[in-house]
């Protein structure tokens, strides 16, 4: 399993890129959020900014697929 960290700190050494920062939740107001940004300008929001957060194999796999890479994380296989 890999932290959030770990996957920015891979996602930048790539080439990407990671902003944190605060979007609008309609149920909460402003929360904050992640923006995970591929070399290739793809990019996904991640609700929340602890790098501490243990990230599940199905988000690895979801955020590698939605950006167009292919991390060195533990994630669900690809069919």
């Amino acid at each position: 399993m890999a932290t959030l960290g770990q996957y920015m700190f891979w996602l930048k050494k790539i080439g990407g890129d990671c902003k944190s920062g605060i979007g609008a939740d309609p149920a909460r107001g402003m929360v904050p959020v992640t923006k995970l940004v591929a070399p290739s300008g793809k990019h996904v929001i991640h609700p929340g900014n602890d790098q501490m957060e243990i990230l599940s194999t199905h988000v690895i796999e979801r955020y590698d697929r939605r950006l167009a890479v292919v991390s060195p994380f533990p994630s669900v296989p690809r069919a």
